[in-house]
């Protein structure tokens, strides 16, 4: 399936369940400009977002396997500490090296993910 169509089908079995976590994927202009912010910065990012943790905020870099998202590496921290720019500056350059670096130990041990 490709990248786009297995985002769309993941978003779409999000929209259907109907705790208010889930609202976001029934706000496609929304999430669209969230994705593109992500895509652009090269980051994701909440900023007491959580309706269960609004003391917390994090940053996150995709792991990635052949091209492909598998998962994230993530800071989570308290919000008090530091804003999305500082968290960034401080820790993006740390997130991104492991990240590769768990992406080449991957593929030097020829680990590879079969996608539905």
């Amino acid at each position: 399936m490709p990248p786009d169509a297995e985002r769309d089908a993941i978003v779409s079995m999000l929209a259907a369940r109907p705790e208010a976590e889930y609202q976001l994927a029934r706000k496609p202009e929304r999430l669209a400009a969230i994705l593109a912010r992500t895509r652009q910065n090269g980051y994701g990012e909440n900023f007491r977002g959580w309706r269960q943790e609004e003391k917390i905020a994090s940053i996150a870099v995709p792991v990635c396997s052949q091209q492909r998202v598998i998962g994230c590496l993530n800071l989570v921290y308290i919000a008090s500490a530091m804003t999305i720019e500082q968290a960034a500056q401080k820790h993006l350059p740390a997130l991104q090296r492991v990240a590769r670096q768990i992406e080449a130990r991957m593929e030097d041990e020829e680990v590879w993910y079969e996608m539905p």
